[in-house]
């Protein structure tokens, strides 16, 4: 097999693997134009300055940026964000009509930029959901630590930007029910829970009440046992002794810590 054979078999080769991935249908166009674009020539040093001398030379450079492009456009719009693909698109527009312009990246600020507000949704959406399970599993009686959540859950509400303002739009997108780990029925919970939460926080009252008669009915049974109960203290008394030690630091290296102990006066 000659050199020009061999190269010839690379640039198939690598054409057949890029073609099978499925990702990368430009360069595997390039590197088998290039193997066709060689296939008659001589030596390596010609088939070299053939290249050199034709639009293949930036060509698998640009394939690949292209590429690359092509992957970030179709995530974007997997994911909501059609002006940020577009972006990516007009670019590889822009490479196939100049090849010079893949060494021009303000696209990468422009898409950047676009992106912000819905990366910024993203979280703040994310922080929804980690808000309303805090708050769920909140004491009824923790009014200070409720109150920071609901400020919490107001400020991610205010924080939704794009592709919408709307937490029931947001939350019937693809996209957006992925961040949320949970089943369809507890993930409709959340949906329904959020707006709720936010207008009116949550309705405690019959679990105050709940707790309000339970702390009654013990205390009123602590009451009527009154007797039974400071005897049995009483006579557990007996039995027990709380001591507090106290440790003395050794004044040398090679000494050894004191110990002192002194019995506590009995709880009365």
């Amino acid at each position: 097999m000659t050199d020009i054979e061999k190269a010839v078999r690379l640039y198939t080769l690598m054409a057949d693997r890029l073609e099978a991935s499925g990702h990368a249908p430009r360069q595997a166009r390039i590197y088998r134009e290039q193997a066709d674009l060689i296939r008659g020539c001589q030596t390596l040093e010609e088939a070299t300055e053939k290249i050199k001398n034709s639009p293949y030379y930036l060509g698998t450079g640009a394939a690949l940026l292209q590429d690359k492009l092509a992957a970030l456009a179709r995530a974007s719009e997997a994911v909501g964000m059609p002006d940020v693909a577009e972006v990516y698109w007009d670019k590889i527009q822009a490479i196939e009509d100049d090849v010079a312009a893949m060494y021009e990246t303000g696209y990468e600020t422009r898409a950047s930029n676009l992106k912000r507000p819905y990366l910024e949704t993203f979280e703040a959406f994310a922080s929804l959901y980690r808000t309303y399970l805090t708050l769920s599993g909140q004491s009824a009686l923790d009014t200070s630590g409720r109150e920071s959540m609901l400020k919490d859950l107001r400020e991610a509400l205010g924080r939704l930007q794009k592709p919408s303002t709307s937490f029931e739009e947001l939350a019937g997108l693809p996209a957006f029910r992925r961040l949320v780990e949970a089943d369809d029925a507890a993930y409709g919970s959340f949906v329904q829970a959020v707006p709720r939460l936010a207008a009116h926080g949550p309705d405690l009252a019959s679990t105050i009440e709940a707790i309000e008669a339970d702390w009654k009915k013990t205390l009123s049974e602590l009451q009527a046992n009154q007797g039974p109960v400071k005897a049995a203290g009483q006579a557990n008394q007996g039995r027990v002794r709380r001591a507090q030690a106290l440790a003395e630091a050794p004044s040398s290296r090679q000494g050894t810590y004191q110990f002192s102990q002194e019995e506590v006066i009995p709880f009365v």
